[in-house]
């Protein structure tokens, strides 16, 4: 076994190897991201500089695809669990991509497999939280790592929340 780099993270291996679900991923780049205490970093394995993409995520703000190669992570605005913006990035070719629409407040849902999806609150409504903790979204989509829609579902007067994703399944 040869090593490559060492990342001094103060943490028990139960929390490491959690976090390491969420995001470990090595790219042809030779760029290795993990995510690690509410922060993305990616490590260039031919200088072993460390570069950090976000911090200050919460397990809502973030999403990575089945294989890794694609995540998903609210771009802070102090706007509670919903955001402005979602960054979208394909970390095989270091693609970024900015998920934003006029009038809505965004939410990271989660990945069904490589298709990311996300929920759509109108910026006039207020962040009222339902019992279980989350923010209700009235509009759901589903989208492509090219960013093209695959479902939009909305209804009126229907809000959506409690969402599970497993697979290629999702309740809510």
């Amino acid at each position: 076994m040869v090593e490559n780099f060492f990342l001094p993270l103060k943490a028990s291996k139960e929390k490491l190897e959690e976090n390491i679900q969420n995001l470990s991923y090595y790219a042809d780049n030779r760029m290795f991201y993990i995510f690690f205490a509410g922060s993305i970093y990616g490590v260039d394995t031919n200088s072993f500089e460390v570069i950090t993409l976000s911090t200050g995520l919460s397990e809502n703000d973030f999403a990575s695809s089945s294989s890794k190669q694609f995540i998903a992570y609210g771009e802070k605005n102090n706007d509670g669990e919903l955001h402005r913006e979602i960054a979208f990035r394909n970390l095989h070719g270091d693609k970024n991509l900015s998920i934003s629409e006029d009038g809505k407040r965004l939410k990271v849902i989660g990945f069904l497999g490589e298709d990311f999806l996300y929920g759509l609150q109108d910026s006039d409504k207020d962040q009222i939280w339902n019992p279980q903790g989350e923010v209700p979204v009235s509009e759901i989509r589903i989208v492509g790592e090219d960013m093209k829609t695959k479902l939009s579902y909305k209804k009126d007067g229907l809000y959506f929340a409690n969402f599970s994703l497993e697979g290629k399944s999702a309740s809510i």
